[in-house]
């Protein structure tokens, strides 16, 4: 029977080693079924990371209350990757515009706004605790 572990990403994989010589671990990381890794990676990124890492608690209870109708069905993971990368991007289209303040960077910087707002996020949730480390 196939096994399951949570690759180096974080990420439920199919083991492809032979019993025992798995570098990820022994039966304690592998799990039976790909479900049973993905609610594992799931717990494990909560607690390493929470659902943004750096997120100060306060914003939890906000989180709780945000309708995020583009995010129904997706994972703690999948939401925190999602706002990873638009986290990376925000920032540098911002540093580009710093650069250069021309309209096509501000449109870039405004349009990833908009993406957060139908997430649930505002601008000032954004600036104030994805963007912190500015």
């Amino acid at each position: 029977m196939a096994k399951f572990h949570i690759n180096k990403h974080g990420v439920p994989a199919p083991c492809k080693a032979k019993p025992g010589n798995c570098p990820l671990g022994g039966d304690e990381t592998h799990f039976n079924s790909l479900e049973e890794a993905q609610v594992a990676a799931d717990k494990m990124n909560e607690e390493k990371h929470g659902i943004i890492p750096g997120m100060r608690e306060e914003t939890i209870a906000y989180m709780n209350r945000k309708e995020n109708m583009i995010l129904d069905g997706l994972s703690s993971n999948e939401e925190t990757t999602i706002i990873l990368a638009l986290e990376k991007e925000l920032k540098k289209f911002k540093g580009l515009l710093k650069q250069d303040d021309d309209w096509f960077w501000k449109e870039k910087v405004n349009t990833i706004y908009r993406i957060f707002e139908k997430m649930g996020y505002d601008k000032e949730f954004v600036d104030k605790h994805i963007l912190s480390e500015e």
